[in-house]
């Protein structure tokens, strides 16, 4: 019987994992790109940069910190799969597995932030994409708009972590 007890608390905590990994894909799939869209500016992953940590690294963190070691990453990787679910990650085709790297940026985007803080989560899953783009598609980013992103998007998952540890406290 303890078994059961252990894989029917195990599934509730995959249950909530995907609840915070769905939360953070609707809020990402609806407000935020709208906002993007009014705002007009073409700078690739700029959500990801400008709102990364308040869209994915609180609801990654908020897993971390409720339901244990591991969970930030689980969540980290259900909500890139929602998002490839629904089109290729940031509309690119080229190659067809452009959206490994989404997968391999959330990876490092959840586990940096349950080792470390959001802010290196956030940053890395950016500069990630950025190189992945440039050595695909020859899109680089200025430089110095670039360290400015960087930087905010650090501050960005710095606090979207704080959030989530003052929430679940």
């Amino acid at each position: 019987m303890m078994f059961a007890d252990v894989v029917s608390g195990e599934l509730k905590k995959i249950g909530l994992a995907f609840c915070s990994a769905l939360c953070s894909f609707l809020i990402n799939i609806y407000p935020i790109r709208s906002i993007l869209n009014a705002l007009g500016f073409k700078v690739p992953f700029l959500g990801l940069a400008l709102f990364g940590g308040f869209v994915f690294v609180f609801w990654i963190s908020i897993s971390y910190r409720m339901l244990g070691k591991n969970y930030g990453v689980i969540t980290a990787l259900l909500i890139v799969s929602l998002c490839l679910l629904v089109s290729p990650w940031y509309g690119i085709t080229s190659p067809e597995w452009f959206g490994v790297y989404g997968l391999i940026s959330f990876f490092l985007m959840g586990f940096l932030t349950e080792r470390v803080n959001g802010g290196f989560g956030n940053s890395v899953c950016l500069l990630i994409n950025w190189l992945a783009l440039g050595y695909h598609h020859n899109i680089w980013v200025q430089a110095d708009l670039g360290i400015a992103l960087i930087a905010i998007s650090f501050i960005s998952g710095f606090v979207g972590n704080k959030l989530a540890l003052v929430i679940v406290k």
